[in-house]
């Protein structure tokens, strides 16, 4: 989010002391993201973190992701750490506090893709969609399944708001005149996205582990060189070319 929450800093270092044992000398908010607040802890000792509040706990995902980095050993996950009684989010106030440790360094997309980046990547997603099958049905049978619709719901709202009243000028008022000139375009694409959907549903798809927003920008190159994924939010069962679709038109 690029404003501050209604929440005061000193309570969200009495969150890091009670249920993580955090002392942070200092609290920086971070205008990053959009569904989430994001904060920079450094402590004492030298060490960094970052603090996310957020309105859904996402405890399912949280799991999984910690599930892949301290079970299935993929060093290359970033996860949440575990608070004192275990759980990965924890309440504060009507939001959920999660921690995770502050990775140094660009996003990929900042720093520029190669064509070599494509091999690593690729090792990365097969490493990933690899260990479904290791995945405990207890963790499995919570994630959600691409359905080949989940744009349906979105659309809607989209479309709905563009007939809004917006004020003059607004970058609201801009864009619902925008979506009206292309309004033809658009609802046919939703049509060709549905028919598309509705022959996949038909078939016999194998379904892996997917990040599910795999692009550039959640991924972290450190100072070290080493790639760290961030933004594990959307964990889903999909057919392993869900993780792809961000990179067709990319030089890798």
């Amino acid at each position: 989010m690029r404003f501050r929450p209604a929440f005061q800093d000193a309570a969200i270092c009495r969150l890091l002391k009670e249920h993580f044992d955090l002392t942070p000398g200092e609290l920086t908010f971070l205008p990053l993201g959009e569904d989430s607040w994001v904060y920079r802890a450094r402590c004492a000792d030298g060490s960094a973190w970052l603090v996310r509040l957020k309105q859904d706990a996402g405890q399912d995902a949280l799991e999984v992701s910690a599930w892949l980095r301290y079970d299935a050993g993929l060093e290359w996950v970033v996860a949440p750490c575990p608070s004192r009684t275990g759980r990965y989010a924890v309440p504060a106030g009507e939001l959920w506090l999660t921690l995770t440790p502050w990775i140094d360094g660009p996003e990929l997309m900042a720093r520029g893709l190669t064509v070599g980046d494509g091999k690593k990547i690729g090792r990365l997603l097969a490493q990933l969609h690899a260990v479904t099958g290791k995945l405990p049905p207890s963790l499995r049978r919570r994630l959600p399944q691409e359905t080949f619709c989940r744009h349906r719901v979105t659309a809607q709202k989209v479309l709905q708001a563009a007939t809004n009243p917006w004020p003059a000028g607004s970058l609201q008022a801009a864009l619902s005149a925008w979506i009206g000139e292309k309004e033809s375009l658009i609802h046919r694409a939703l049509r060709v996205a549905e028919e598309l959907g509705e022959r996949l549903r038909k078939q016999q798809t194998s379904q892996a582990l997917c990040h599910a927003d795999f692009h550039a920008a959640n991924i972290l190159v450190g100072e070290d060189g080493r790639w760290a994924v961030i933004d594990w939010d959307g964990l889903m069962l999909a057919p392993p070319e869900r993780d792809l679709g961000f990179w067709c038109d990319s030089p890798v």
